[in-house]
């Protein structure tokens, strides 16, 4: 697939039979929709519109300290990163761990 088709495929709704369609409607699960203005703009709770710049100093604060300020301390790293679950991915199927 050329660059041009996978472009105008990304901003087109998925087929009906989409595991992404399990976590919520077609029309809010393309490209098109999240780059409207409105989309962009609007205050929606764990939508994370950030840069990439502001999302790396975010993990980096995570991991040690940024500029004189560390997000959570050595033991709680080691906490909140250790393995969670393991099992099979609810939307796509395949084998995970968390």
């Amino acid at each position: 697939m050329g660059e041009a088709a996978v472009g105008e495929a990304m901003g087109e709704a998925p087929p009906a039979d989409s595991p992404l369609l399990k976590i919520g409607p077609a029309e809010c699960t393309t490209a098109t929709y999240g780059n409207r203005p409105d989309v962009r703009g609007a205050n929606i709770p764990a939508g994370g519109t950030v840069t990439a710049r502001a999302a790396a100093r975010m993990y980096a604060a995570l991991l040690g300290e940024v500029d004189g300020v560390r997000l959570i301390s050595p033991e709680r790293l080691h906490e909140v990163s250790a393995m969670a679950m393991s099992g099979r991915d609810e939307i796509f199927g395949f084998p995970t761990a968390l």
